[in-house]
């Protein structure tokens, strides 16, 4: 497919909400982007996205990630496929995607790279009759507690391997993840009102060691809890 016709998705998928769609040119700039992608950073219309980098509208650490996927893309000239990111909206909520990023070629010769990112699906989804409805509740309840997936595969009724294998339909991510999803996820809620301090945050949520919360919740929100804070309460 011609990059132009890469571009020209960019208003074919504004008909899709919950899909973040971009096109960047090799030098990390935005060439077409979808409505949801305007909204994620806070913009108000394309012209306000399109020829910026990440690093002009994404948070430091999460501007350099985007930039080193970019790089590996760059270097192997190969696809990126079905990463689990969890996104910060621009309200500050956050919200996990799966995202594929696709190099683009004319012949032989790579000019840019095309990123879409689905929004992965959600517990409200989920029937009164589902198995995962009771792990759902536990983990959203029991936060503070220690967990394992064997304990939760018992709490569905469903044998260990079934159990992993519906969690990754469900939800598009291993047990494990879904339960550092829920855990961060609560700890923005947290860190929005601006009340607790960051330590007693870091319990509420699953954490024993505030130092181990913050390099977690780095990694997969691209700020710290205290920038978190400061940016969002």
């Amino acid at each position: 497919m011609s990059l132009s016709a890469y571009l020209s998705m960019a208003e074919l998928l504004d008909m899709a909400p919950t899909t973040l769609y971009c096109v960047k040119d090799l030098d990390g700039r935005y060439l077409a982007v979808n409505n949801a992608f305007v909204e994620r950073t806070n913009r108000t219309s394309r012209r306000d996205v399109v020829g910026k980098l990440a690093a002009d509208l994404f948070p430091g650490e999460l501007a350099a990630q985007y930039h080193q996927q970019d790089d590996d893309i760059r270097e192997l000239r190969q696809t990126l496929r079905d990463e689990v990111e969890l996104i910060t909206e621009a309200n500050g909520r956050v919200a996990w995607y799966l995202t594929t990023k696709q190099p683009i070629f004319d012949g032989d010769l790579l000019v840019a790279i095309a990123v879409v990112s689905i929004a992965l699906g959600t517990p409200a989804a989920l029937g009164s009759e589902h198995p995962l409805r009771p792990v759902v509740a536990f983990v959203r309840e029991h936060l503070a507690e220690p967990m394992t997936v064997e304990g939760l595969a018992e709490r569905a009724g469903l044998p260990l391997r079934q159990f992993e294998r519906l969690m990754r339909r469900t939800f598009g991510l291993p047990t494990k993840q879904y339960i550092t999803q829920v855990r961060v996820a609560a700890a923005t809620e947290l860190l929005r009102a601006g009340i607790l301090p960051l330590a007693d945050v870091a319990v509420r949520c699953g954490w024993y060691d505030q130092s181990a919360f913050s390099k977690q919740f780095t990694k997969v929100v691209g700020v710290t809890p205290g920038e978190y804070r400061r940016n969002f309460s």
